[in-house]
């Protein structure tokens, strides 16, 4: 069998697995949102198959929606118990154990797409841990994750998305979504003045949306509140007050280390990397 007949098997395998999640979400009352960012052809060469599956799972799970704005007793839509919950933490289990393809060697230069679907991963990782779980944001495995994204996540990996897509709008709303899910996280100032300076870099005309603008996201991406002191809504202020821009260190540290178990089911596996170009 050619290597590419086995490429071929991988993805349609791939393609079965996210056909069986919607199936099973479908069966359970739950439907992916036709404006799901995710199935926006643009993206698809972007985005690993099986990582594509994850978060429209997520987002067919939880969305705001026109008609689930505010629940019964306040509050926004969110998966702290119940039903949500579990098919959310069965999802979580998929992207910890997933691990996306290994970098180029290095005489073949920076590998910038498996740096990207890393942070995407890991991203969709730690939304379920910071929105949809109630998991302590001190913990080793939010930690480490965190850690893993500032390793991978970098000004020039920025430029480097949106050069090859040519800022396209679909590919500009997910990374707004995955620096906002970064911001949001992070109790630290510093880093949260970083991930606010980068969201500013790709969508110069944040500054000027109110957060109800910004909260659209929700009808195609995961999107979780809470009906006061949501992260989110904090994260947008510093956004929007332009506050101090941090001194940002393009170094990138080439290492490898392991990191600790993730809630004690997978493990976070670093990956070699070449640092990438100093300019794009």
């Amino acid at each position: 069998m050619s290597e590419n007949q086995i490429r071929v098997l991988i993805i349609e395998d791939e393609a079965v697995l996210a056909m069986d999640l919607c199936d099973t979400l479908e069966a359970e009352g739950y439907e992916v949102p036709e404006a799901a960012l995710i199935l926006q052809f643009e993206l698809q060469s972007y985005i690993q198959p099986r990582v594509a599956d994850a978060l429209l799972g997520l987002t067919a799970l939880y969305n705001i929606c026109e008609d689930e704005t505010v629940q019964s007793d306040g509050s926004l839509p969110h998966m702290h118990s119940g039903q949500k919950a579990s098919q959310a933490v069965k999802i979580a289990l998929r992207l910890a154990r997933y691990s996306t393809p290994t970098s180029s060697p290095a005489e073949t230069g920076w590998d910038w797409l498996a740096d990207f679907q890393e942070w995407l991963r890991l991203t969709g990782l730690l939304w379920t841990w910071t929105f949809g779980r109630k998991v302590l944001q001190n913990t080793e495995a939010v930690l480490s994750t965190q850690r893993h994204i500032g390793n991978t996540l970098t000004p020039q990996l920025l430029r480097k998305v949106l050069d090859k897509c040519n800022n396209n709008p679909a590919m500009v709303d997910l990374l707004t979504w995955m620096l906002i899910v970064c911001g949001s996280a992070t109790h630290s100032i510093k880093k949260r003045q970083f991930y606010a300076s980068l969201l500013r870099a790709i969508l110069p005309r944040a500054v000027d949306m109110a957060y109800s603008q910004i909260r659209t996201l929700g009808r195609k991406l995961p999107w979780i509140e809470l009906s006061s002191d949501s992260p989110v809504e904090d994260f947008w202020h510093v956004v929007r007050s332009r506050s101090v821009v941090v001194e940002i260190d393009e170094h990138v540290d080439t290492g490898s280390v392991a990191a600790p178990l993730l809630l004690g089911y997978a493990k976070l596996a670093t990956r070699a990397r070449t640092s990438p170009p100093d300019h794009g």
